[in-house]
């Protein structure tokens, strides 16, 4: 037992040294990643807009940057949806889920509103 928490420890001590002796290469490695996250975020956020028609069912705005993706049934809207939570492990969770309506299919309660649009109906619920 003694032995096991002596590697654990010497373990530790060798990690961490190795982290402050190349934390420019893990920062770089991790902005990289970030930045890929991102696109690949976006690019399916796209395609499922696309799918839905690329513009507001409520008012016709299309500029992406404006648009929302609505679930009009709260009860079935995912669990990674609700967390929403920032940061990459949010944003892998959403790109998994985008991927998976672009390759099987939208579910039928979603729908594209402008983000007024989307305001609009939340705060009347």
């Amino acid at each position: 037992m003694r032995d096991m928490e002596k590697k654990r420890r010497r373990d530790r001590e060798y990690y961490k040294k190795h982290y402050q002796e190349n934390k420019e290469k893990y920062k770089a490695k991790s902005r990289k990643q970030y930045q890929k996250n991102k696109e690949r975020y976006h690019r399916f956020r796209k395609e499922v807009i696309n799918i839905l028609g690329n513009g507001c069912i409520m008012c016709g705005e299309n500029r992406y940057v404006c648009l929302d993706i609505h679930h009009t049934d709260e009860s079935t809207k995912p669990e990674v949806w609700k967390e929403r939570k920032s940061g990459s492990s949010g944003k892998i969770k959403m790109i998994r889920m985008f991927k998976e309506w672009v390759e099987g299919g939208v579910p039928d309660d979603i729908v594209v509103l402008c983000a007024n649009c989307h305001r609009i109906i939340h705060s009347s619920n």
